[in-house]
């Protein structure tokens, strides 16, 4: 008998946009869609998740663990959040999270994760969570959450400060890294890994930053020496 494994579905979708409007030029403005569910995409493909659909204005995705999908969402908000608004069509970006189980069978019952994720995703700018999601986090990550007294989805549900500073002890373990590594790619290439966080250089994507600027695609903590050994300092 199959033992069942869980899955996190994050449903992110890009509110505000209009091409209805007669003065709306999307190359004019610089495609804000296209360039926020392009930066969506690289955060999934950053913490091992799969995109199980795209559509006109957003992405469902799915994520082996809650701790990535999680820290997926935040740097999802993060680094939309940078990207310049148009007048008057200003974007607002909106996350729901809900844990469900991976059928094992045909048979199986019909799975409803992606609709709650879905009815969760309600907040201009923010991410709501399942109450299941908050049981299966790290604890470090249960800090940047609380609780929501209503809920449009009718379960438990938290609101995550995604603006917070994230403890670097909520980075890695082995328990939370996801069981599907994919294929590598073919040529030349270099994987970097930093906690459940991996980024793929190839010849397709020649280049990564990495700092302490929120910007950076691997953000370090500076560590000062002192009398008292060694500190980790915010940026």
């Amino acid at each position: 008998m199959n033992n069942t494994r869980s899955k996190y579905q994050v449903h992110a979708v890009v509110q505000g946009v209009n091409y209805s409007t007669a003065h709306f030029d999307d190359a004019e403005a610089g495609f804000p869609l296209e360039r926020r569910l392009n930066r969506i995409e690289r955060v999934v493909a950053s913490y091992r998740g799969k995109i199980d659909r795209r559509f006109k204005n957003g992405l469902l995705m799915t994520f082996d663990t809650a701790d990535a999908a999680l820290l997926g969402a935040c740097e999802m908000q993060l680094r939309c959040a940078v990207l310049p608004q148009v007048s008057k069509h200003r974007l607002a970006l909106r996350i729901g999270i809900h844990q469900g189980v991976v059928r094992q069978r045909a048979i199986d019952d019909t799975d409803n994760t992606p609709e709650v994720a879905e009815r969760l995703a309600v907040v201009d700018n923010g991410i709501l969570v399942s109450g299941l999601v908050i049981d299966a986090l790290n604890p470090e990550l249960r800090k940047i959450s609380r609780p929501v007294e209503f809920s449009s989805a009718e379960l438990s549900t938290h609101k995550i400060d995604w603006r917070s500073e994230i403890p670097s002890a909520a980075y890695g373990g082995e328990s939370f890294w996801p069981t599907n590594m994919g294929s590598l790619p073919i040529g030349p290439y270099l994987l970097l890994h930093y906690g459940m966080k991996t980024l793929d250089l190839t010849l397709d994507n020649p280049s990564v930053t990495i700092g302490r600027d929120p910007q950076s695609e691997f953000t370090f903590p500076a560590i000062i020496a002192g009398s008292n050994g060694l500190r980790t300092v915010s940026s």
